[in-house]
């Protein structure tokens, strides 16, 4: 079988979807006689460089490299022009005219050899695999995965009935939780041909029998309340510092708070944590990005991981920490309680979240869960477990064409 991925990822951040969606494909390409990935992105043109250098200053790159690798699969992107009328078009109308990326793909590979392609982010990828269908027969499969649905088609309604009729025509739609396929059928999604296949994980990458640095804060006797993802008001880190300071308030001063990932609310943060850090109230660390590879070193550092996000599609890292025996305290929202079932505490939203959220966090603390139960739990989540699902699903689909059916 012979497949064309559409794909939309940022090499620069190899975390969350980036990580979701590569090692979906790296697991699918040992069970394909041969395949393509194909990256759909923008390349700035020089005056939207020019003012985002303005804007960014040091922290803008402006390099738009022609491919990059991933578990030695190469990834090639596929660019188009990003002037200051198409942003303008976007922002302001929800408008964007992809129906370039067409001429390019076919200029790129040879559409027709493929059996079926598959779609990793639906807007506008699967409005691209739509067109491509209708030219050339090909099956589209389409995963969604987060934003795409619940966020990005915002109150555009020319977006969000592209994004409803592209999902419509394809051959196979699979949601990586049930939340995100209500979500799509709220955009106006009829619900037809789709799956529910969540997020795998590499269990023996989370081993708890794995050897792993003594972290400093076991060996003085703290406890670690530990995050990992994007610092941004949707993970809801604009509340961390309530948060933290009601947890040291319930649990004392044994406790330290360690935060993993990069966002735009790194300076709010990052204030607070001098703030307190200098007052001697705490132990904050603001440990920046870190390589998917070394997250289970991370994480078996950590006592409790924290997830009170407003919004979630799915939530990968629950799994990851649950595989490392730690426990969550997660909000009640999106996916959350789907994916999070008994590794954790849920904690509804609401009035004082944050109040209620840390006294979970504290229990968590102070009666542990124990390790092994949360690991058993999770080993349904294996990659090998999701790509025999997907691998059912391209059979399916590409015999339906074979047939004459597609």
């Amino acid at each position: 079988m012979r497949v064309l991925y559409l794909v939309f990822l940022n090499d620069r951040r190899r975390e969350g979807l980036f990580a979701a969606v590569t090692s979906r494909i790296t697991s699918m390409s040992k069970r394909l006689d041969s395949f393509d990935v194909l990256v759909l992105s923008y390349r700035d043109t020089w005056a939207v460089k020019t003012i985002k250098v303005l804007i960014k200053g040091s922290g803008y790159t402006a390099e738009a490299p022609d491919r990059f690798e991933q578990d030695g699969i190469v990834y090639n992107y596929v660019y188009l022009k990003n002037n200051i009328i198409r942003i303008l078009l976007r922002k302001t109308f929800g408008l964007d005219f992809v129906k370039p990326y067409v001429k390019m793909i076919e200029a790129r590979t040879d559409v027709e050899s493929y059996d079926l392609m598959h779609v990793h982010w639906a807007q506008p990828n699967a409005y691209i695999a739509g067109l491509l269908k209708q030219k050339y027969s090909i099956p589209y499969i389409v995963t969604s995965h987060g934003s795409d649905i619940h966020t990005d088609p915002g109150k555009s309604r020319a977006q969000r009935n592209r994004l409803a009729k592209s999902l419509d025509k394809a051959d196979c739609n699979i949601f990586i939780s049930e939340f995100l396929r209500q979500s799509a059928v709220e955009l106006g999604y009829s619900g037809k041909n789709s799956k529910i296949i969540g997020n795998g994980i590499e269990l023996a990458q989370f081993d708890l029998s794995a050897s792993s640095p003594v972290s400093s804060s076991k060996a003085n006797n703290l406890k670690t309340v530990g995050f990992i993802g994007s610092l941004n008001e949707t993970k809801r880190v604009d509340k961390f510092p309530e948060i933290f300071d009601h947890i040291s308030r319930d649990y004392g001063n044994g406790v330290r708070f360690v935060v993993v990932g990069e966002g735009y609310l790194k300076p709010f943060l990052a204030r607070f944590t001098d703030s307190r850090n200098h007052g001697g109230h705490g132990n904050i660390v603001l440990a920046g990005s870190v390589d998917h590879g070394k997250i289970a070193d991370v994480i078996r550092g950590f006592d409790v991981l924290i997830l009170p996000s407003r919004l979630e599609g799915f939530g990968l890292v629950i799994l990851e920490a649950n595989a490392c025996g730690v426990p969550v305290v997660g909000s009640s929202n999106g996916a959350i309680p789907e994916v999070l079932g008994s590794g954790g505490i849920v904690v509804e939203d609401g009035r004082n979240f944050e109040k209620r959220f840390a006294r979970a966090v504290v229990r968590l603390l102070q009666n542990p869960m124990d390790g092994r139960k949360l690991k058993a739990r999770v080993q349904k989540y294996s990659w090998d477990s999701v790509v025999d699902e997907e691998l059912g699903i391209y059979r399916e689909v590409a015999g339906r064409r074979s047939g004459g059916h597609g």
